[in-house]
């Protein structure tokens, strides 16, 4: 981890596995609300647990909720599946809009924010700072 001005940090993160959908909207708040409620209900128990024969398994509400894309016509809204599950170990979604896949490992500059899925120019003004912080930072 390494703090820079502005609340921007330069993350690592190890592989992990997500929860994934793609919506037909573009931006994400409304992306965000199409989405959200599809992955919520596969770790909430939409799901057939690979463990107990034939029963559905709650998963923990994990951070962040990622959401790629946004101002294209489709977004990308996905949960990180908690670490103690493999592919081979975590639920198998009922929804066949639900995909799961595992990310690599890489390193990201983020600037962290909460509250409900942010309006498109929102994004646009936080990925601006993010971006100006690391042209001065001499990070490309």
């Amino acid at each position: 981890l390494q703090k820079l001005p502005e609340g921007v940090e330069i993350r690592r993160y190890e592989p992990y596995i997500i929860a994934e959908t793609t919506v037909d909207a573009p931006g994400f708040r409304e992306a965000g609300r199409q989405g959200f409620g599809t992955c919520a209900s596969y770790i909430f128990g939409k799901n057939k647990s690979r463990n107990r024969k034939g029963e559905s398994e709650k998963m923990a509400m994990t951070a962040p909720v990622r959401l790629d894309g946004g101002q294209k016509k489709k977004t990308s809204i996905s949960f990180v599946i908690g670490s103690n599950y493999t592919l081979k170990t975590v639920p198998r979604p009922l929804d066949k809009r639900i995909k799961l896949r595992q990310v690599p490992a890489h390193t990201l500059a983020v600037k962290s924010f909460s509250g409900p899925p942010p309006k498109d120019e929102r994004v646009v003004r936080e990925r601006q700072r993010l971006e100006s912080v690391l042209a001065k930072e001499g990070i490309s």
